[in-house]
């Protein structure tokens, strides 16, 4: 994998099937993101070590066709651990934007750190969007509103090569940055040079980006991700996972391995 630096743009759309039940959202927002970006798609699936790649082409075909993928091609790799096999696959490849669909819903913290897509993005360090189970199906990647979540204390430097590889590819508005902070905190602008940022006020900073970003119809959530990508696993407390899998827009999770 190369600096973020080395790419304007993001090279090849993948999509990891079988993870989660319902992949066939992450197809169709891949498709129109490929088709606005001008992008090639991989789909791919991981099949135990020596079984015949067969049937598994025979399907990310029929997928392929169903979803009327121009510039696309597959890839089977065999692995007794999927997220192990994926994880090295987008590792070799050029500025990859990695597209999944979850369906969990429920409490986050029952959720087992044994997850395959939870350990998929613990491991990539790629930017990873996130479709999660709130997405209506009717979202489209289209011209999308960009809301860079800016953690407290800090600037937006772990989210701005991901924002701007992303409207040079896929173009959108201007991104707008939002930072949460209890309620008694000065409204001063943590990266000081931002014109377009917003300081909200709340206690729960889950809760606080999600409000803000209620009114997005196309909007996509930009954060990045630190427990997402070290090496405990220990998710439970990672905003990013909370905000995957409760925001009702799809969320960027840009791992902190990823940011040089």
């Amino acid at each position: 994998m190369t600096n973020e630096a080395d790419h304007p743009r993001f090279t090849v759309i993948v999509v990891p099937l079988d993870l989660e039940p319902d992949h066939d959202r992450a197809v169709a927002a891949a498709a129109v993101l490929a088709v606005v970006g001008d992008v090639p798609i991989v789909l791919i699936t991981v099949s135990s070590p020596g079984l015949p790649d067969v049937t598994d082409r025979i399907d990310l075909r029929r997928t392929a066709e169903e979803h009327r993928l121009d510039q696309w091609s597959s890839v089977v790799l065999h692995d007794n651990d999927p997220a192990r096999a994926l994880s090295a696959y987008v590792r070799g490849l050029e500025a990859p934007l990695v597209v999944i669909a979850t369906g969990v819903r429920g409490a986050i913290s029952g959720l087992s750190s044994a997850d395959i897509t939870a350990d998929l993005l613990g491991e990539i360090g790629s930017p990873a969007l996130v479709l999660g189970p709130h997405v209506p199906e009717t979202w489209q990647p289209r011209q999308s509103q960009l809301i860079c979540c800016v953690p407290r204390g800090e600037t937006s430097a772990a989210v701005t090569p991901s924002t701007a590889r992303w409207l040079e590819t896929f173009g959108g508005t201007s991104p707008r940055f939002v930072t949460v902070e209890p309620s008694d905190a000065p409204a001063t602008n943590p990266d000081g040079r931002h014109t377009d940022w917003t300081l909200v006020h709340d206690d729960d900073v889950v809760n606080g980006l999600l409000v803000f970003a209620a009114d997005l119809a196309e909007g996509v959530l930009v954060v990045s991700s630190e427990r997402w990508s070290d090496d405990t696993r220990l998710h439970r407390h990672s905003i990013a996972r909370h905000l995957a899998h409760t925001a009702t827009v799809p969320v960027l999770v840009v791992p902190r391995a990823a940011v040089s």
